[in-house]
């Protein structure tokens, strides 16, 4: 899924890199769920500010501990649709391993915005509850059925590792928000093993000089030689395989956890009270810890629970004290 900004809209057309939450904490940009620490758990309120009725428990979150791409199956993914925010419905979900293909039409609670329908070429009637691509009638199902499929489909694979472009800015995001919905985000951050974004790889290995600019379609171009279907989730995960296996290399370090939004918001307030930065927020959050685990450390062995946290994560020094420091300062 490319959202673009240009034409204001989402879901059909290029993305090419999203900087949201790079430079300053902006809680939107960050994530679709606003996360509040409430009984040591962390309870998600929706983008329109509507409390969930269920609470995500840390602790019963598994720590991966550090990613090896050697360890799981890459797959790629991609969404469509309806509109620009990450708080939008998805039209389309596919993913390919290469071999097998997932691929299902889901029906929105929201209008599809004509600036995507001119894209995507996906259009929805609330009358007849039919999905149509191109003018055709496709089979469609409703948001929860789709999600156990895909939940379905990567539970078959071992270890999966969810790969897309710009996933980590938009795709993922809305990913959660929907699966938080339907009362199945932890079951799915279990399945998961990690996630790659494409766009960051492709940064780390190509000048723009050479490249032009990042957007999916214009990478298989240059790199490839070849056009395709874009805008088709279907077509967009099988042309990024191509992509990913013959001209991107991902190590260990670009790996990051599929929930690494709702870990990083988790620490909000230690950013808003200086008690550590956004870079440092992000780097937790990308070894899988959040503010439970932390605070967790902490309470086991004040001295230095924390500090043998962080130190397995290669965090050390003055980011250690600094959040000791808030830790102690803030104990009941």
């Amino acid at each position: 899924m490319e959202p673009a900004r240009e034409q204001g809209f989402s879901g059909a057309n290029e993305k090419e890199e999203d900087t949201a939450g790079e430079e300053e904490y902006n809680s939107e940009a960050v994530s679709p769920l606003h996360v509040e620490e409430c009984d040591c758990r962390l309870r998600y309120i929706g983008p329109l500010g509507i409390e969930a009725s269920t609470l995500l428990d840390q602790n019963n979150i598994k720590v991966k501990g550090k990613l090896d791409p050697e360890k799981g199956e890459c797959i790629m993914f991609d969404i469509e649709t309806t509109g620009l925010s990450r708080d939008s419905d998805i039209v389309q979900l596919s993913a390919f391993d290469g071999i097998t293909e997932f691929n299902v039409y889901i029906r929105p609670n929201q209008p599809i915005s004509k600036n995507a329908t001119a894209i995507s070429g996906i259009t929805f009637s609330f009358e007849k509850n039919t999905v149509y691509y191109n003018g055709r009638e496709v089979e469609s199902t409703d948001l929860r059925l789709g999600l156990l499929k895909f939940l379905e489909y990567l539970q078959s694979h071992a270890n999966p590792i969810l790969v897309g472009h710009n996933i980590m800015s938009y795709d993922i995001p809305v990913l959660c928000h929907k699966l938080h919905e339907c009362s199945m985000l932890a079951e799915f951050i279990q399945c998961v093993y990690g996630c790659a974004d494409t766009l960051k790889l492709a940064h780390k290995l190509y000048k723009k000089e050479d490249v032009g600019n990042y957007k999916q379609s214009n990478l298989v171009n240059i790199l490839l030689g070849k056009s395709y279907a874009a805008h088709n989730s279907l077509e967009d995960v099988k042309i990024l395989h191509e992509l990913f296996t013959k001209k991107l290399t991902c190590h260990s370090e670009d790996l990051f956890p599929f929930h690494i939004h709702i870990l990083q918001k988790s620490f909000k307030t230690m950013v808003e009270k200086k008690a550590m930065s956004v870079a440092t927020s992000r780097k937790i959050a990308g070894s899988g810890l959040g503010f439970r685990h932390i605070m967790l450390a902490h309470k086991r062995d004040e001295l230095s629970g924390v500090k043998t946290l962080l130190g397995e994560h290669g965090m050390k020094g003055k980011v250690v004290s600094k959040m000791i420091e808030y830790l102690k300062a803030h104990e009941e």
